[in-house]
């Protein structure tokens, strides 16, 4: 039993406590989204607005609660001196010694999905000039305000420039 103190206390809708601040569907269609509001203290109000999921979104129960899924995943992956498969399946092997955008969050509006960004650091694998190969020097994961960033070689990951979060890493290095 969680006892909250008054002036932080939910919202009773359709015999169900909501968590002060929290969102819901009030619906089996995904067609009103409603929020426990407690902007008045000790008057938590229950609002709603009409809404839908996004475009590649559905309306699916989980868990018992309905919510905007994705319709299919997909997958983008990056390994060896540089070789990639994008979302699609298309295979790209790039040589350059550049920051690329391996991926990142797009079209967000209307979806409660949450923005992110990976980008991969190449540099070149020999440095003279008669080889042309390149190698992933960092991956660094942008999301919820973080920057987590993993770097060749370092087997220590740094979070948001503090390396006092570091988890050794013993079997995932970078390829």
């Amino acid at each position: 039993l969680d006892i909250v103190p008054n002036v932080f206390c939910g919202c009773s809708y359709n015999g169900h406590y909501i968590p002060a601040g929290e969102t819901f569907w009030a619906d089996d269609a995904c067609q009103r989204l409603c929020r426990c509001s407690t902007e008045v203290p000790f008057f938590p109000q229950v609002f709603c607005n009409r809404s839908s999921c996004g475009p590649y979104e559905r309306c699916e129960l989980v868990d018992g609660v309905h919510r905007c899924q994705p319709i299919r995943q997909a997958i983008c992956e990056a390994s060896g001196d540089p070789h990639y498969v994008s979302f699609d399946g298309l295979r790209f092997d790039f040589q350059g010694t550049c920051t690329y955008i391996l991926s990142q969050s797009c079209g967000l509006e209307r979806t409660n999905l949450t923005h992110f960004s990976i980008l991969v650091e190449n540099e070149r694998w020999w440095p003279n000039r008669y080889h042309r190969v390149s190698v992933t020097q960092q991956v660094a994961l942008t999301v919820y305000g973080s920057t987590i960033i993993l770097r060749q070689n370092e087997p220590q990951i740094l979070v948001s420039g503090d390396l006092s979060a570091c988890v050794l890493l013993r079997e995932a290095p970078i390829m």
